[in-house]
């Protein structure tokens, strides 16, 4: 699924995917979109994103805040966004993603997940629950750190706050990836 620039959207898409999927170019504040017959949901970074650097099906805009990298990663049905915190934070910090939904609701379910409903109540796009992980992998290549993120979708965007116990362990390693919504596909 490597990314290529489509001039026409100010962004890039997938080469070959199953949905309509965008990312910035760095031109807007909208990271990226999702289309899902003719709706769609777009997230949103608080400002406007710089350049990003391409490699293969990831597109990552470095320093969208201080110490935070947002990396967007193309699936063949949606996309996983990533907000990388490179060190560990000052503060207890609450990342807000503005959504931008077209002709769907959004809402967080009791096990975490985010789902995306049409008018009639059908679910069109979903994301697992929100998680972070430590960079400290086990022989497998997995974490040996993950923790639930909090979430919550008011006044129109997508609220997290990682973990104030896992941010400040010792053991835990940086980056820290913070996934606000793993494996955003379409249903």
């Amino acid at each position: 699924l490597a990314l290529q620039s489509v001039a026409l959207s100010g962004g890039f898409q997938p080469k070959r995917a199953d949905a309509p999927i965008t990312f910035s170019d760095g031109s807007s504040a909208t990271a990226a979109t999702l289309g899902v017959g003719a709706d769609s949901v777009a997230m949103q970074w608080a400002s406007k994103l710089p350049s990003p650097t391409i490699s293969g099906n990831t597109a990552t805009y470095a320093g969208v805040a201080s110490g935070v990298n947002l990396v967007l990663v193309a699936l063949p049905d949606g996309y996983d966004v990533r907000i990388v915190l490179t060190k560990q934070p000052a503060s207890a910090a609450t990342f807000t993603l503005p959504l931008k939904l077209t002709g769907l609701t959004g809402q967080v379910m009791a096990d975490g997940r985010l789902e995306f409903k049409d008018s009639a109540g059908k679910t069109l796009a979903s994301a697992d629950a929100p998680m972070m992980w430590g960079a400290t992998l086990d022989a497998s290549g997995n974490p040996t750190q993950t923790r639930t993120v909090t979430a919550s979708i008011k006044n129109g965007a997508l609220n997290v706050s990682p973990a104030a116990r896992f941010r400040t362990a010792p053991r835990t390693t940086y980056p820290v990836p913070v996934g606000p919504s793993p494996n955003l596909t379409q249903t």
